[in-house]
C-alpha cells in the first residue's frame, strides 16, 4: 500500500470511530431518542432487538394489520 493510502485509510477508520464512539452516543441522549426508547420499553418492545421479528410485541401488531387488510382488501389493492 502506498504511504498516502495508509493515511487515507487511517483517516477513514478514525472518522468511523469518532462517529461510532462519540457522535452516536451523544445523539442517543437527546430527548427525542430517549423518549422513543422509553416508549418502546413501556410497550414491551426491546429497543435493542436486532430484527423486527425479535420484538415480542410485533405479533400483536401483525395480527392487527392482517385484520385491517381483511376488513378492506380493496383499499390495499387486493381482490375480494
Amino acid at each position: 500500500m502506498h504511504p498516502s493510502g495508509i493515511w487515507i485509510f487511517t483517516a477513514i477508520l478514525v472518522g468511523i470511530a469518532v462517529v461510532w464512539l462519540v457522535v452516536l452516543p451523544r445523539w442517543s441522549h437527546r430527548p427525542e431518542f430517549s423518549d422513543q426508547y422509553q416508549e418502546l420499553r413501556q410497550r414491551g418492545i426491546d429497543p435493542n432487538a436486532m430484527f423486527y421479528t425479535d420484538h415480542e410485541g410485533v405479533w400483536d401488531r401483525t395480527q392487527d394489520v392482517d385484520q385491517r387488510i381483511d376488513e378492506n382488501r380493496q383499499a390495499f389493492g387486493l381482490k375480494e
